[in-house]
């Protein structure tokens, strides 16, 4: 009873903030019962830097399933408050916590972001963009890049208004280790020492890739929070060797049970149910 209270006090608390902002956040939930059974014309796995972003601009279209295996960042300071920086890294746990340990294949122990936001919140804020070389490789458009990086930007990020105390020594110990010419404040990767972009705003608020879900249609868009895919539910085609994606299986984050759940992707007889 007490955990329910919790949950319904923080999305309460969520849409009180969103909605003061004039904006309206995707309709939110962690009760995977709410999902289950139901049709979707996309469903997105993992809350991100890439799924938020992702969702938003596919609800101008179709509807979308979020699902996100932690919590609600909003109304938490350590992942909020710049002056709580590194604060989420402390209290990490098995199932619930922002921060999640683990050791990559190097062998170094990390952090990895376990909440809606990803890991953009529990890292230290820091943006800039892709080198134009790398954006070649990968075949990307540029005017495409260009108009994603310009509509991240102008939602999320911040140009610092001064350097901290860290960051000014981080600076110069930069250019006196050669790592010159230093270009002052640049979204560009290029070479030299620069101040790049943060997602902490000036009065040191931290912005995160959940925000972008305001960008989309919030009535295209359902947030599934505390529920991890356990597995991707795969249908055969007429063609023997073929299979496609038909929908997923939920478990709760939490722990508490294997219980399974089912949500699935419309298909051409069943869209728009």
């Amino acid at each position: 009873m007490v955990m329910g209270l919790s949950l319904h006090l923080l999305l309460l608390f969520v849409h009180s903030v969103i909605c003061s902002s004039g904006q309206t956040f995707p309709y939110v939930t962690s009760d995977v019962q709410e999902v289950s059974g139901r049709f979707f014309d996309y469903i997105v796995v993992g809350g991100g830097t890439a799924g938020c972003p992702l969702a938003a601009t596919l609800s101008e279209k179709f509807s979308v399933l979020l699902v996100e295996r932690g919590g609600s960042p909003y109304g938490d300071p350590f992942i909020l408050e710049s002056k709580y920086y590194g604060f989420s890294l402390l209290r990490t746990d098995e199932y619930t916590s922002a921060a999640q340990r683990f050791v990559p294949t190097d062998g170094v122990s990390n952090f990895r972001g376990r909440v809606l936001g990803g890991s953009a919140a529990i890292d230290g804020g820091f943006y800039g963009r892709a080198s134009k070389d790398f954006v070649k490789k990968v075949g990307w458009d540029n005017e495409g890049v260009r108009d994603a990086y310009e509509w991240v930007e102008s939602r999320i990020i911040s140009k610092p208004d001064h350097l901290t105390p860290w960051s000014h020594a981080a600076a110069f110990s930069f250019l006196e280790a050669g790592i010159s010419p230093y270009n002052g404040f640049s979204l560009e990767h290029i070479q030299g020492t620069k101040i790049v972009g943060s997602s902490f705003d000036n009065q040191g608020r931290r912005h995160l890739p959940a925000d972008l879900l305001q960008a989309g249609n919030p009535s295209k868009i359902t947030v599934l929070l505390n529920a991890t895919v356990d597995k991707v539910i795969f249908q055969r085609t007429r063609t023997r060797d073929e299979k496609i994606a038909r929908g997923i299986r939920l478990i709760k984050s939490d722990g508490s049970s294997n219980q399974t759940y089912e949500a699935y992707l419309n298909q051409p007889d069943n869209s728009g149910s």
